[in-house]
């Protein structure tokens, strides 16, 4: 992935594990899975801008902002390798700071947005995108636009679903709607934990949505072609980063989640006081979960995640009381059914609690996570607490209004019914051809590199080679739209609808197309992104590399633009996409997206020490005072290496001035944002912080020497010795 779009509040809604949902969460994403990192996970950790990892490992309220490319930072301090000037006067020279030098007049022009927590040209490109999107949403809720939309249809359901997110007092009568609002009172009136199990995997069943564990079908990282059942482990609340980081910023996030959660029991009827204790036992027993679940960088190695057993031995993970009965009568699960287990560890752990005398406890855990999950979907004041928890955890200053936090809802839960239209109306199909042309010549530069590979034996290069050929390339929009699959008919006002209940209702239609199809082979034309989005991901269970319409525009790309500004920006991203076929994660797979090891063991063991350079070159570096976690980062940084020497022998070929190709290069990651946010990524965040995606990558690049004219003593000068290079 490009940049860490699903990693910023990290309140993607954690259990829907479609693969839209699982890429843009991220990251996330974002972030986080206890099964098998499967190929379409891993997807969602290799876009452009900041690999989202797995799943959501957060029981923080959903938001829909999304962050972008690995920020660049504000100017660093005392950093181990200096990374930028020091001086907040002018910018620096270009052999001193590059980034700086490229940058400076526009992040001193720039200022956050208030209710943001950076910004970038990745969030100006969504910004712009959304007030596109937002403006067609606008116009389908019009009574004019209601003319002529069939039920069903992508306006018919936009509308729907946000007239009713715009009505407060429905929102606020109705609470948690007629689907969740029943689950609630089956967790109260649960009288064993056996009653209390029931619920929530019917619930999963239904929704998508998960506290406990989370049963779902998704394909076989070892038969790309097949889907296989996975287990997810409980939701810790926060990243175990984030629980026991010693960081200032972190150990805030950790107190403003914990009155977060107090004042959400508070808003379900508890005392202050009643509200606090209960939130302070939920997180205690969240923290204890998370103490068991694996690092960020641990959830990209298959090597870890990659657990196979029967869903029968699956079951007993939780000490004998999970009854196996439960899951083949809600899911149809076989016992000997094959299936993943990312995170044992875990689910072990919530196995110590499941016992008769913690039901209170698992009770008030369980309802803890739907209200989280739900905050900014139910009634206003649940709303206003998740708002409050966003802008006191990222430092942010000013809350969104309350018809953008529904027009994001929109955006995100009817993603690809946004999408399309945002297509029909916006797209420039000239643009996807012309991408489709520098990929092409990317691809076959990268198949001249790996034939002359020196490090490299003939077996192995013969396998990179083949898996080179074999990526599917993806442009623009889908071939086949999801939302076409399936029925799905909203209610809107008029029509009795409720806000919370038509999501419930999205939740369910994909869960139902789920399970109906979890027997199907695998649909590799399924998307991980919406169209509109700003990023562009790897998919290695696919293997495939996908470039939504969104990124298509300046100053990524624009078509206007001389060639060698175009190949310093996305042909970079696309680069960056290549190589993450071949970092230390995407290299596990084949070309036909399974799992295999296609490597010698001489080449295995040489490409570790590489890589481990690559991570010893990162952890040199710091920003802001705090050190780049290269073992973190390391695909990320793979990928970053790679895709800049790939463009920089296509410019030298084509006799394009190579100080132009990484000016274009540096503008792309020019981003400044809170000190609080700048914090959490670098502790939670796969990608390395835009100023070291500039200044890190183009001093570990031998043409950028010749073409700057820098030399020893120079801020941007490197030992040759101490350059990293793979790919």
């Amino acid at each position: 992935m490009l940049c860490n779009q699903a990693i910023e509040e990290e309140f993607i809604m954690k259990k829907r594990k479609s693969l839209a949902a699982r890429i843009t969460a991220a990251r996330a994403a974002t972030p986080r899975t206890a099964l098998a990192l499967t190929a379409a996970v891993l997807a969602a950790a290799m876009a452009v801008t900041g690999c989202s990892g797995t799943g959501r490992t957060e029981t923080e309220p959903e938001s829909q902002t999304e962050i972008t490319a690995g920020p660049a930072v504000n100017r660093p301090e005392s950093p181990k390798q200096s990374l930028g000037s020091q001086s907040g006067e002018g910018p620096a020279a270009y052999v001193d700071d590059f980034y700086d030098a490229v940058n400076h007049d526009t992040l001193e022009s720039w200022e956050i947005p208030a209710e943001q927590a950076d910004m970038s040209w990745f969030r100006k490109a969504r910004e712009d995108n959304y007030s596109k999107v937002n403006d067609l949403i606008r116009q389908a809720s019009s009574e004019a636009g209601q003319t002529l939309q069939e039920a069903g249809s992508d306006l018919y359901n936009i509308r729907a679903l946000n007239l009713t997110g715009l009505d407060r007092e429905t929102r606020d009568r109705e609470g948690y709607g007629r689907t969740a609002g029943a689950f609630l009172k089956e967790i109260d009136s649960a009288d064993s934990v056996n009653g209390l199990l029931k619920a929530c995997l019917q619930f999963q069943r239904n929704t998508g949505l998960f506290s406990l564990m989370g049963w779902y079908y998704e394909g076989d990282s070892e038969d790309s072609s097949v889907k296989v059942l996975y287990l997810s482990q409980p939701d810790s609340g926060l990243r175990r980063e984030v629980w026991f980081s010693e960081d200032a910023s972190n150990q805030k996030r950790v107190e403003e989640y914990k009155k977060y959660l107090t004042k959400l029991h508070e808003n379900n009827g508890l005392s202050p006081e009643e509200a606090g204790a209960t939130a302070a036992r939920v997180t205690d027993m969240m923290k204890e979960l998370a103490s068991s679940t694996l690092k960020i960088e641990e959830v990209y190695d298959a090597e870890k995640t990659y657990n196979v057993c029967t869903a029968g031995e699956a079951a007993s993970l939780y000490s004998g009381a999970l009854p196996f009965s439960l899951l083949n009568s809600i899911f149809g699960i076989q016992e000997g059914e094959k299936t993943v287990v990312s995170q044992p560890d875990a689910c072990r752990k919530l196995g110590s609690y499941l016992k008769e005398e913690n039901l209170p406890l698992l009770k008030e855990y369980v309802k803890t996570c739907l209200y989280s999950d739900l905050s900014m979907m139910t009634d206003t004041a649940s709303l206003a607490a998740a708002q409050e928890y966003q802008t006191a955890a990222g430092g942010i200053e000013k809350k969104k209004d309350f018809e953008r936090t529904v027009s994001e809802t929109v955006q995100e839960k009817l993603g690809f019914q946004c999408g399309r239209v945002f297509c029909e109306t916006y797209f420039n199909e000239d643009a996807k051809q012309d991408v489709a042309s520098i990929i092409c010549q990317i691809i076959d530069v990268y198949d001249n590199r790996l034939a002359h590979m020196e490090w490299m034996t003939e077996s192995t290069r013969q396998e990179a080679r083949k898996k080179l050929k074999a990526i599917t390339v993806k442009v623009g929009y889908p071939d086949q739209w999801p939302q076409d699959k399936y029925s799905l008919v909203l209610k809107s006002p008029d029509e009795g609808g409720v806000y919370i209940d038509n999501i419930m209702e999205i939740l369910k239609a994909s869960q139902d197309y789920s399970f109906k199809t979890r027997h199907d082979p695998v649909d590799r034309n399924e998307w991980g992104m919406t169209p509109q989005t700003v990023n562009a991901y790897y998919n290695p269970g696919n293997n495939e590399i996908v470039f939504p319409a969104g990124i298509l525009q300046a100053p990524f790309y624009d078509p206007e633009a001389e060639p060698v500004a175009n190949l310093g920006g996305i042909g970079a991203v696309i680069g960056h996409e290549i190589t993450h076929a071949f970092d230390t994660s995407g290299s596990q797979y084949d070309e036909k997206g399974n799992l295999r090891d296609w490597w010698t063991a001489q080449d295995k063991q040489r490409f570790r020490e590489l890589a481990q350079k690559v991570i010893d070159y990162y952890d040199t570096m710091e920003v802001n005072g705090i050190q780049v976690n290269g073992t973190l980062s390391v695909t990320e940084n793979i990928a970053d290496l790679g895709g800049v020497s790939c463009i920089t022998e296509i410019a030298k070929e084509k006799g394009y001035d190579l100080k132009e190709l990484y000016h274009a290069y540096g503008v792309i990651w020019a981003t400044k944002y809170r000190d609080e946010y700048l914090s959490y990524i670098m502790t939670n965040d796969t990608h390395s912080p835009g100023i070291t995606r500039v200044n890190a990558v183009l001093s570990a690049t031998d043409d950028f020497y010749t073409a700057l004219g820098v030399k020893e003593g120079d801020g941007m000068y490197r030992r040759p010795e101490d350059r990293p290079h793979i790919w």
